[in-house]
C-alpha cells in the first residue's frame, strides 16, 4: 500500500508515488484513522451538493427573468 506524508508532498515524489498505486489502492484511502470511504454517502453528498446548485440557478434565473420582464414592460408602457 503506498502511503504520503507531509514529507512526501514535493512534485517530484508525489508523481512518482502516484505512478506506484495500483487501481486496488486507487478505491481506498487512509487517513489519520486508517478509515474506508463510504462510496454510498460520497454519491449522496454529491447529489445533494448538485440538487443545491441547481436549485440556486433556477433561483436566481427566475428573479433574472423576473426583472427583465419588468424592465421591458416598463419600457414598452412608457411608449
Amino acid at each position: 500500500m503506498a502511503r504520503i506524508t507531509i514529507e512526501d508532498l514535493s512534485l517530484l515524489k508525489v508523481q512518482q508515488i502516484l505512478n506506484e498505486i495500483t487501481d486496488g489502492e486507487m478505491n481506498r484511502v487512509e487517513g489519520s484513522q486508517g478509515s474506508d470511504i463510504n462510496e454510498q454517502s460520497l454519491a449522496n453528498n454529491l447529489d445533494q451538493n448538485l440538487d443545491n446548485l441547481l436549485f440556486s440557478l433556477r433561483t436566481q434565473m427566475g428573479v433574472v427573468i423576473v426583472g427583465a420582464r419588468t424592465m421591458f414592460n416598463e419600457g414598452f408602457n412608457s411608449l
